[in-house]
Parts: C-alpha cells; sequence; structure tokens
C-alpha cells in the first residue's frame, strides 16, 4: 500500500508550527465575533502554507470544537453558524469546497475533494401561506472517521455518514450510509462493500 508523502509532510509541519498557531488562535479570541468572522473570508484566497496556517488558527477561534491538523486550501466557502460546528483531526477540504456549517459534526481523517458540497439546511415547500425563500429548516449532517468524499460530490442532510466511507465524484446524497460502504450516484447508491477488517490491519501493521 502506497502511502501520500504530503499528508505526512503536512502532519509534520502542523506538529512544528503548532505553538505558533495556537498563539494566534488565542489572539483571535480577543477579537469580537464579527470581526473574526470578516477576516476569516479575507482569508479564503491566501495560497500555501501561511494561507492553510491562518486558515487554522481562525477554525480554532470559530468553530465550536476543532481538532489538529486540519488543511483548508484556498477558495473554500464556510457558511452558516461555524459555532455549532465540529471538527476532527487530519482533515483535508480542497479548494473550491461549499460547506454549511449549521449543526456539521465531522470526524478524524476525512478528506473532501474539490468542487464538494454538505449541505445542512433545507427549504420547505408545503408550508401553506409561506414563501419557500422564508421556509428553512436545519438538516444537520453527520460524518464518521476516515471519509472520502469525491471530487463534485454533494451531501444534502438531514444525513448520517458511517466510517470507513467513500463518496464516488459527483454523487448526490440524499440517505444515510452505513459504515465501510462505497457509493455513488445520483442518487448515492450503494457500489461496494469496504472489507473493514482488512483496513484495521493495515491502520495497526
Amino acid at each position: 500500500m502506497r502511502t501520500s508523502p504530503s499528508f505526512h509532510k503536512g502532519e509534520k509541519a502542523f506538529r512544528i508550527a503548532k505553538p505558533v498557531l495556537m498563539s494566534v488562535a488565542y489572539f483571535l479570541y480577543l477579537l469580537p465575533r464579527p470581526i473574526a468572522m470578516g477576516l476569516f473570508g479575507w482569508m479564503r484566497g491566501i495560497p500555501g502554507y501561511l494561507g492553510v496556517a491562518l486558515r487554522y488558527a481562525f477554525i480554532q477561534r470559530l468553530f465550536g470544537h476543532c481538532g489538529e491538523n486540519i488543511a483548508v486550501m484556498p477558495g473554500a466557502y464556510f457558511i452558516g453558524d461555524l459555532s455549532t460546528a465540529t471538527f476532527g483531526s487530519h482533515i483535508s477540504v480542497w479548494n473550491n469546497t461549499w460547506i454549511d456549517c449549521d449543526g456539521l459534526r465531522m470526524g478524524n481523517h476525512v478528506m473532501l475533494s474539490h468542487n464538494a458540497s454538505i449541505i445542512s439546511g433545507t427549504h420547505c415547500y408545503d408550508e401553506e401561506g409561506v414563501m419557500m425563500r422564508d421556509a428553512v429548516d436545519p438538516a444537520p449532517v453527520r460524518i464518521g472517521d476516515n471519509v472520502w468524499i469525491g471530487a463534485g460530490a454533494r451531501i444534502i442532510g438531514p444525513v448520517t455518514i458511517g466510517s470507513n466511507v467513500v463518496i464516488a465524484a459527483n454523487a448526490v446524497v440524499t440517505k444515510d450510509v452505513e459504515n465501510n460502504s462505497i457509493v455513488g450516484g445520483v442518487p448515492a447508491r450503494l457500489l461496494k462493500k469496504i472489507d473493514a477488517n482488512r483496513i484495521e490491519s493495515e491502520t495497526t501493521a
């Protein structure tokens, strides 16, 4: 099995930079939340390690909980109430993703590929006398550990995605996904089951 040199390089860089990042995050707590949110949006396009480091510090400040080694690439959009979102550790969010943070729960070792979306709200269309634009219900998304969300995939809540899951590129997920599954298509359906014993043996080897 091949490993990703870039991932391990980033993990090492995070360990080295962590004291500085946490100091920056602590400073950000001195800023009023609206100002911190505005600066976070402005940081969206900063490239390279500097951009990744600054976005991590802001996520520490703005999210309800944030783990370690979270790499957010340029062009990722975060909307909704960030204070209700929780991120685990070792998460990569690639370019041009769209993440609706209301009630979002994300575990450890999650990869969110280019142009993917997480949508955790829905417009009600059957409320009498209420325009759809004015009727919004929360639809939280829960994501387990060791999940790869392919490029262009859409996750539309309310759904729970288990652990050891692959969501194929351009899939549209509207229902819960069981552990150890590969899903794809529109709407997403089960394509294959993953051998959980093999994953455990490879990660502990």
